[in-house]
């Protein structure tokens, strides 16, 4: 005859936890070794972002909307980046430097430009978000062409 074994509390929460965290990294939630170095616009204009890596267009965020540019996509070395409002007008440029991106479980680093404009904050970066100041006013007309 087959006896039970009882599961310890510890042994539940641990299980709850592993199938939590593997959920998570599956639904995007988690950043996965190979995400640490894509490239991540967060587009919180009221304006379409046209993004340029190296003089090659590589996306095109909606106003108010997030993409995420993956590495593979991309060629080696430091990058150079520009984002451009849809009339052409360049409202970033900027070196981002994926070698600097790095996340463990306590620290994060990453490399990355942000710009406050009139109509809202533009930030692309790797690795770990930037962190900083309620976004800024900009100034009239910034946000034209």
């Amino acid at each position: 005859m087959a006896t039970r074994r009882r599961l310890r509390p510890a042994t539940i929460v641990l299980a709850a936890c592993l199938l939590a965290a593997s959920a998570a990294a599956g639904c995007g939630l988690l950043p996965s070794a190979s995400s640490v170095r894509d490239l991540h616009v967060e587009n919180g204009t009221t304006r379409a972002m046209t993004v340029l890596v190296d003089g090659v267009l590589v996306a095109t965020v909606a106003a108010g909307q997030s993409e995420t540019v993956a590495e593979g996509r991309l060629p080696a070395g430091v990058w150079s980046v520009e984002a451009r409002l849809p009339g052409g007008r360049t409202v970033l440029r900027a070196d981002v430097d994926k070698s600097r991106a790095s996340q463990t479980d306590n620290s994060g680093s990453g490399s990355g430009a942000r710009v406050d404009l009139s109509c809202g904050r533009l930030d692309i970066w790797v690795g770990v978000p930037m962190l900083g100041p309620a976004p800024g006013p900009g100034a009239p007309g910034d946000c034209d062409g």
